[in-house]
């Protein structure tokens, strides 16, 4: 949505996120807008903006980008930058929105800290990894935790590969697990319960 205001200087734009305070604290301004200055108002819920908002508001509704598109602003702007499987992975759950990508980079780069962490409490015995699996969530299978699973088997194979020679065994194993689990992830299970049965196998083969 576009919102033009007449006492900000000409041909300057605002971007804002979803609902800004700050639209709404202006709103009392916005009697007389001038045609050369425009604020541009992002919200994938127009609905829920304030209705004297929407009233000197035209609704604009941007259709997806193209895979290319997305490519090249992946390429031009991840760092490090994916290739190959990853690139085309983080295209396909762009699905041509670009703000997905920010999001999934900050939701993978968690997974990936939880992942080593529930390693570390693997390999640390007794209690920990229950204490691990007892703070996941028991819903939602699908989402964060299969973000988890995903870099659970990327750290595995990272040192399967690494591994000293006749030593990646306990690791390949390991993620065989995972894999078992992702694929079960994707029905109807709670996820605390497979992540606790998740620890228990990976500590017997680690």
């Amino acid at each position: 949505m576009s919102i033009p205001l007449k006492w900000i200087s000409p041909e300057l734009t605002f971007i804002t996120g979803d609902n800004s305070p700050m639209i709404v604290l202006a709103v009392t301004d916005l009697q007389e807008p001038a045609s050369d200055t425009w604020i541009i108002l992002t919200t994938p819920e127009p609905e829920r903006v304030l209705p004297t908002i929407r009233s000197r508001a035209v609704p604009l509704r941007l259709a997806p980008l193209s895979d290319d598109d997305v490519r090249m602003f992946v390429t031009a702007s991840l760092r490090p930058t994916p290739s190959g499987s990853a690139l085309e992975t983080v295209v396909r759950r762009a699905d041509g929105v670009i703000g997905r990508i920010v999001g999934a980079q900050e939701g993978a780069d968690r997974a990936q800290v939880e992942a080593r962490a529930l390693l570390d409490a693997v390999k640390a015995g007794g209690s920990s990894r229950f204490e691990r699996g007892l703070k996941q969530p028991p819903w939602s299978a699908r989402g964060a935790f299969t973000d988890l699973l995903d870099a659970l088997a990327l750290e595995l194979s990272a040192r399967a590969r690494h591994a000293e020679p006749g030593a990646a065994l306990p690791w390949v194993d390991a993620l065989d697990r995972v894999r078992a689990a992702r694929a079960e992830a994707q029905g109807n299970v709670n996820p605390q319960l497979l992540l606790a049965s998740l620890a228990g196998e990976l500590a017997e083969v680690l």
